[in-house]
């Protein structure tokens, strides 16, 4: 990892005199967020403060999800409004220079180069002693979890990223000497207030972090609005706030049309769909023909609780397994190795057990997050006609060199599809998203709060699932007319999830129907949104439109380099900010000449004893927070310059030692909670074998009984031990249905072997032992 320094949050800096330990204090965050079935619409207004009596540049880098629209910037300074334009990024920033030269207040907001998660504002010649509130304005899509609740996140959290030695990272705006950064200890206060409304019937709204961060909630009587959704107490940075709204029936197919901008050209004048969907496959398309690559980060970043869960998630996926699809296992850090290093193997009881046995020894040693060199290695490797390939990628890595990554997976594509699992607060969703849009996946965040296991046995499930090809999209409508996709190529296909794609059709045209066509197992498969089911809306922000932008904008940007002028052209009539274009806006009230300048008394007294070291010759920095900002600054409230050096410094010196994991001392066991219950639940999907059966005495080791009890004499023990146990987690387990499913499905696969078995006889008898052993054992943990 390079030594660059990367900044955080918000900076102030000025070009006179000895340096000083001042800061920009960030005093208040207020955000007001209007979720709308599927939708959300976020506006922050940011409050800083220069104390300070002469002019001061200030500049911020903050988090945002990859595929939000910004699309609205201005800035309030005393009395005045300054409202940014969206311009192309070399244009843009010629006119912020040049209003700084001239002495005037001005606004630049740009995406950083190689990542689409991150903004970056620039506040030059903020007057002296006066505040400034800087408001933004996006909106971003939310999809239907594997649980059906609809989370929406406030991006609060930007973590330090890993820098590879061949990758450029980000540009500082001032040169900084890492002795003299000043935290600022000024804590702010965060207000966020929320609305959620919408055609479908809300059944309640629950905050993201449930223990810490409690929220208060008004539905109205009709159940299609709440409001006065807000925090009860307070509330620190170290986290995402958010919250999950279930709806009573979220599987509903919907498309909502939003009429454009007659005054408009292009998209912004056509009518846009969002089109939501939740395609079902037969169960039967669970295919063996699947070549899963399980990639397991394992640098230091992700000892403690992380490689706990990693570790519980691959065993799972290990069980959940068809017997003769073909896997692999690699783990990644500084450098990276394969479990299978001639490639990847058939799953048989022989590799299970060499899996198994990596899995008992996996820890976080493994140094850095170079995740580039292991994706280069298994695309080096060739791909079996035979076998759909599939990579899972789990990681907490926060990475400069995101555009390598998906522009390598993207070339892949058509061969290897990729999905992601992000891990912890403030994950990279440039890289975790971004990676698996790029590969045709999925993608998944996991944080704490968040039950790791059953969002990626979704994964992997819609990995076994036989694919949906050749798909197509026909219309229906009242009159001629024409609908595209935006963009263009037909959207992949997962059963039992959530689809959003956008499209858009000209003003006036009256859709009566849109179906999404193709073929599953050589059998013709479709998916229909019908006419009852579309919504009309009118919306000034343009919502949709924007949306249905930033998916084109990012699509354009990873498949076409020389996309270049499509992307502002488009960037610019919509007022989506890409990375090729930025918002920029010039307050025209003269500032301060040179000669006004030039009278500022020097600020003579330097910084924590530098003396003549302290002098700056070029600008310096005031407030930098590390590891937890708040969208815009503003560190914990603990935070200290100590605490801070030394945080850092354990990112730096990340990739170049050995980080002992937590978890060492840890019993070696799936679950991490340890429960009784949980632990009972455990080890069950740890004993079923590879071709998905259980045995008697393994589970009466577990239920702590006698194998007697369970078989009672039965002629073909393994067949009732199995049903028996698919019974028992469909019965006392049902919670964690979305964990064990595959196992159920490959346990069923087991038992359809024997020819003279009628499965639902021996699950009905499976299910009169089980009832048995409960009346025996009432108060068994197993059946509370």
């Amino acid at each position: 990892m390079r030594s660059d320094w990367c900044i955080y949050g918000l900076i102030g800096y000025v070009e006179y005199g000895y340096y000083d330990s001042f800061n920009v204090p960030l005093e208040s965050v207020s955000s007001s967020v209007s979720v709308h079935g599927y939708v959300a619409h976020v506006k922050s207004t940011l409050r800083y403060r220069n104390p300070r009596n002469q002019p001061l540049q200030v500049y911020f880098r903050t988090p945002k999800d990859e595929s939000s629209a910004l699309y609205h910037v201005e800035a309030k300074i005393q009395d005045r409004n300054i409202v940014a334009k969206c311009l192309e990024v070399k244009k843009a920033a010629k006119i912020y220079e040049d209003a700084l030269r001239a002495g005037k207040t001005a606004l630049l907001v740009r995406e950083e180069p190689k990542v689409t998660d991150i903004f970056n504002l620039a506040l030059g010649n903020l007057p002296p002693e006066s505040s400034c509130e800087v408001t933004l304005s996006l909106v971003c899509e939310l999809r239907v979890a594997t649980d059906g609740g609809v989370e929406f996140r406030l991006p609060t959290v930007l973590n330090p990223r890993y820098q590879p030695a061949s990758c450029a990272g980000p540009v500082a705006p001032v040169g900084l000497d890492l002795s003299a950064v000043a935290v600022a200890q000024t804590p702010y206060t965060m207000d966020v207030r929320a609305t959620v409304s919408g055609a479908l019937d809300i059944a309640c709204i629950l905050s993201h972090h449930r223990h810490s961060d409690a929220i208060s909630v008004t539905i109205h009587d009709d159940y299609k609005k709440a409001s006065q959704i807000k925090q009860d107490g307070g509330y620190t940075s170290d986290h995402e706030w958010g919250f999950v709204v279930h709806y009573n029936n979220p599987y509903q197919p919907q498309a909502i049309i939003e009429t454009g901008d007659v005054t408009a050209t292009g998209l912004m004048m056509d009518q846009v769909l969002m089109i939501n969907m939740f395609p079902q496959l037969p169960e039967a398309s669970y295919s063996r023909f699947n070549e899963i690559i399980f990639v397991v980060d394992r640098s230091g970043s992700m000892h403690g609780h992380n490689m706990q869960s990693a570790r519980a998630v691959l065993l799972l996926f290990l069980k959940s397994l068809p017997p003769g699809c073909r896997f692999n296992i690699v783990s990644f850090g500084s450098t990276h190795s394969f479990l299978f290093k001639e490639g990847s193997r058939t799953y048989s009881e022989a590799t299970l057990a060499m899996a198994c046995e990596l899995h008992a020894s996996m820890k976080a040693n493994m140094g850095g997050t170079e995740v580039l060199a292991p994706l280069k290695a298994i695309y080096s490797q060739p791909v079996d006609p035979s076998f759909s390939r599939h990579v899972l990628l789990l990681t907490d890595g926060d990475v400069w060199n995101t555009d390598e990554v998906t522009e390598l997976a993207a070339r892949h594509a058509s061969s290897t599809r990729v999905f992601t699992v992000g891990i912890g607060e403030g994950a990279s969703t440039a890289l975790v998203k971004g990676l698996a849009r790029a590969g045709r996946g999925r993608a998944e965040l996991v944080t704490a709060t968040d039950r790791m296991q059953t969002k990626v046995m979704g994964l992997v499930a819609s990995m076994l699932q036989a694919s949906v090809r050749g798909v197509t999209v026909s219309c229906e409508f009242d009159a001629p007319s024409r609908l595209s996709l935006v963009p263009s190529e037909p959207p992949v296909i997962f059963g039992g999830q959530h689809l959003v794609t956008y499209a858009r059709m000209p003003p006036g045209a009256q859709l009566k129907s849109i179906t999404l066509k193709g073929t599953v197992d050589g059998d013709e498969w479709q998916c229909s949104v019908t006419e009852r089911q579309m919504v009309t809306v009118h919306d000034e922000r343009l919502t949709l439109h924007r949306l249905a932008a930033r998916a084109s904008i990012l699509d354009l940007c990873l498949k076409n380099k020389d996309a270049r002028k499509t992307v502002v052209e488009l960037s610019c009539a919509s007022g989506v900010l890409s990375r090729h274009t930025a918002f920029v806006a010039v307050d025209q009230q003269v500032g301060e000449t040179d000669e006004q300048r030039a009278a500022h008394p020097k600020e003579a007294q330097p910084c924590g004893g530098m003396h003549g070291e302290g002098y700056m010759k070029a600008r310096l920095v005031a407030c930098v927070p590390v590891r937890f900002p708040m969208v815009g600054g503003g560190p914990p409230r603990s935070s200290s310059p100590s605490r801070f050096e030394s945080q850092r410094a354990i990112e730096m010196e990340m990739c170049e030692k050995v980080l002992v994991d937590d978890a060492t001392n840890e019993v070696d066991k799936f679950c991490p909670s340890g429960t009784p219950k949980e632990n009972i639940y455990c080890q069950i999907i740890a004993q079923q074998k590879f071709d998905g059966s259980w045995l008697a005495d393994d589970i009466a080791s577990i239920l702590q009984t006698a194998a007697g009890d369970l078989l009672q004499g039965d002629a073909q023990p393994a067949n009732l031990m199995t049903a028996l146990v698919v019974v028992l987690l469909q019965e006392y387990f049902s919670d964690r249905a979305a964990e064990w499913g595959l196992l159920v499905i490959k346990a069923k696969n087991f038992l359809k072997q024997s020819p003279a078995v009628d499965i639902n006889e021996l699950l009905k008898a499976a299910k009169h032992r089980l009832d048995a052993l409960r009346s025996k054992y009432p108060h068994h943990v197993a059946f509370v």
